[in-house]
């Protein structure tokens, strides 16, 4: 199948957790000899974004959508259990998630890419969303890691947007509309 994401824990790089187009989220503990997945029970097998807890890498977000939208799935254990997030992703056909980022100086802000869509912003770890940038089709979205005030996305037809303050507001900083 294809791997549409792939993460890294940062505390120990032989832990790698990826995202597949219709196998879900596996993981590997011994730099990819072995993998072992972990969502096989979940809402959806259709795994388009991961993003690990930069100061808690046992919690891991995994945005769907690639098969069937289910929103966002949350494990606060290293991916032995998780919870559905369906927020504003889900409802009607449902949404692609594409790009999900943990703020490393505020775990509770999360910020999830959705396509068409555009960014959504959470303050209490993914548990209400708040739209920050509508109407756009994401690529990626990501927070600068040294300086978690800043965060970046890259937005189809577009270009480069970006946000100062941890992805509340946003400007268009790179217009080539050539992504």
């Amino acid at each position: 199948g294809r791997i549409w994401a792939l993460a890294v824990d940062p505390g120990n790089t032989a832990v790698v957790y990826a995202g597949t187009d219709g196998g879900g989220v596996w993981k590997t503990i011994n730099g990819g000899t072995t993998w072992t997945p972990l969502t096989d029970q979940q809402a959806s097998l259709g795994i388009t974004s991961l993003a690990l807890d930069p100061s808690n890498s046992a919690t891991i977000y995994a945005g769907t959508g690639s098969i069937y939208p289910a929103g966002i799935l949350k494990s606060t254990d290293g991916g032995s259990t998780w919870t559905q997030i369906t927020g504003p992703f889900v409802g009607g056909y449902g949404t692609t998630v594409s790009a999900v980022a943990v703020n490393a100086a505020n775990d509770q802000i999360v910020l999830a890419g959705a396509q068409g869509y555009g960014i959504y912003r959470s303050t209490d770890g993914g548990t209400t969303w708040t739209s920050v940038l509508p109407d756009i089709t994401m690529f990626e979205v990501f927070f600068d890691p040294s300086n978690p005030s800043s965060a970046y996305a890259s937005v189809y037809g577009q270009g480069v947007y970006k946000s100062t303050d941890t992805g509340q507001t946003w400007s268009l900083i790179n217009g080539s509309g050539s992504n």
